[in-house]
């Protein structure tokens, strides 16, 4: 019979683990026993653990950053395999695809062949830091709030041990990771503010407004709209020119103050 399940695989690039940690702890947090294989395991227990944790668990998030399908092309990458057994068990597959993603690029095509090529038609959500919350709400609720009809197979002993290490390990480096998904936040935020700062001083913006205006193009007449910034500091662009320099930047420096006593 079909049932909604809480447990969670989080498939991810050694290189992304600030994200992976980042999605792990507000799973957990909001119930979710989710799986993460923190520290590496080793050589002789990683594959049946984590074939084992993948077939117990529901739901299956991969994070795809920009190089997280690097080496996929390879029959022997764990992150290919790990897809291919997600798929192969039949679990909730739910692509978590951060700023720079495309599936559609064609290194990414490239790296998704064989059986990964399927990666790509299953529905996914875009991540980004400035709404990360919403986004996992809404992972929560439409994209982890479905039963599953594939049977769901139990952890040996061992393989549970390894899952329970894993979270501790994670746990307990949460707090550093917490630091590290702030200044990835404020970077983004820092770069979406980029279109309302005077790019010379970073005085803030003070208008912007299009105006339609008709062009000759080959004896036919086009309409097209030409926008006009201008910011506090005097810096004037249209369509992306200059127009009037920042007074901030041409204002000479005042000499430094002479010292009465020389």
């Amino acid at each position: 019979m079909a049932r909604i399940e809480k447990t969670v695989f989080i498939s991810y690039r050694r290189a992304d683990e600030a994200w992976a940690l980042v999605v792990y702890n507000w799973l957990t947090q909001h119930g979710y026993d989710a799986f993460i294989d923190y520290e590496g395991l080793a050589s002789g227990s990683f594959e049946t653990a984590i074939i084992e944790n993948i077939k117990a668990r529901a739901h299956f998030l991969v994070l795809l950053t920009p190089t997280a399908l690097s080496r996929c092309n390879e029959t022997g990458d764990w992150l290919r395999r790990e897809i291919e057994e997600a798929m192969a068990s039949r679990r909730n597959i739910v692509p978590l695809m951060f700023a720079g993603f495309d599936f559609t690029a064609l290194y990414q095509q490239a790296q998704m062949t064989g059986k990964l090529a399927m990666l790509q038609q299953y529905n996914g959500l875009r991540v980004a830091s400035v709404d990360f919350e919403p986004t996992m709400q809404k992972l929560a609720t439409r994209f982890l709030n479905v039963a599953l009809d594939a049977v769901l197979h139990p952890p040996s002993i061992r393989a549970e041990e390894i899952a329970r290490e894993q979270q501790a390990a994670a746990n307990a480096n949460l707090q550093a990771d917490e630091i590290d998904f702030l200044r990835m936040e404020l970077a983004e935020a820092k770069a979406k503010l980029k279109d309302f700062e005077c790019p010379q001083c970073e005085a803030p913006l003070e208008l912007r407004v299009f105006h339609n205006k008709t062009a000759e193009y080959r004896g036919k007449s086009i309409d097209h709209d030409v926008e006009y910034v201008r910011f506090t500091c005097g810096y004037e662009m249209v369509d992306g020119t200059t127009t009037t320099e920042c007074k901030c930047e041409s204002l000479e420096p005042e000499p430094p103050e002479r010292d009465l006593r020389d």
